[in-house]
């Protein structure tokens, strides 16, 4: 799963697209107000998701990094496969959470 895909976005969204997708789905899954057991967890992906593709140049980096990089997807290997350091706990989150967004 990409930072796009969790944004629930396209790859050429616009900088306003972002900030709207980031506050939509930061109003929807606060762990004030979402009681789901992993609403933190995914709460800092979508915010790391937007601290990246709302920075120009990260953005820039990051989208160079997904053109050959299958790392660079998120939750996309098990953590036992993995060479990043997701932990269990972001990888199973990652997944449940794909889940329900898509």
């Amino acid at each position: 799963m990409t930072y796009y895909e969790t944004l629930g976005i396209d790859e050429d969204a616009t900088q306003e697209q972002i900030k709207t997708a980031y506050r939509t789905l930061v109003k929807k899954y606060h762990p004030d107000v979402n009681d789901a057991p992993n609403a933190a967890a995914f709460f800092r992906l979508i915010q790391e998701a937007y601290e990246t593709l709302g920075n120009p140049a990260l953005r820039e980096e990051y989208d160079r990094s997904l053109s050959g990089s299958p790392s660079a997807k998120v939750g996309t290997e098990s953590p036992q496969n993995s060479q990043c350091d997701e932990t269990p706990d972001t990888y199973t989150y990652t997944v449940f959470i794909w889940q329900l967004v898509y």
